[in-house]
């Protein structure tokens, strides 16, 4: 049987340290932006629903409900805007101009100090929008 002296020698492979540097810098930005979405979302403050003691008052009710259930609100600001559209008709003459006026009613229930103020926007009697406030007094 023949000898076969084998010299076996280690190789390893050195990185360089950019590469070192650019994995760390990708792994540190995926998770900063993971906690920037979190604190994104956390920062939100649109609500989808109010509580008014055992009552809930939801995104789509109207202000009749709304203050069956929660009663006068401590502010109240009205206004009105036009929103429209214009059609333009291709090769002719008529444009049709459509205007229609929206009624908006914004409101602010206080419910104490140990509670948040709501805002609640209403677009012709609608429920719209609800915010979270600061607090109470």
């Amino acid at each position: 049987m023949p000898n076969l002296d084998c010299d076996i020698k280690s190789h390893t492979a050195t990185v360089p340290e950019r590469y070192d540097f650019i994995n760390y810098v990708d792994h540190a930005m995926k998770f900063s932006h993971t906690w920037i979405l979190l604190l994104g979302l956390c920062s939100l403050n649109v609500a989808y629903g109010m509580r008014c003691g055992h009552n809930l008052v939801e995104l789509g009710d109207y202000k009749e409900k709304v203050l069956e259930l929660c009663g006068e609100p401590e502010f109240v600001e009205r206004r009105s805007k036009l929103a429209g559209s214009t059609l333009y008709f291709p090769h002719r003459t008529l444009d049709i101009q459509q205007y229609e006026e929206i009624k908006i009613e914004e409101w602010v229930y206080n419910f104490g100090h140990s509670r948040l103020k709501q805002y609640l926007r209403f677009e012709n009697g609608e429920l719209k929008e609800i915010k979270t406030l600061g607090r109470g007094n």
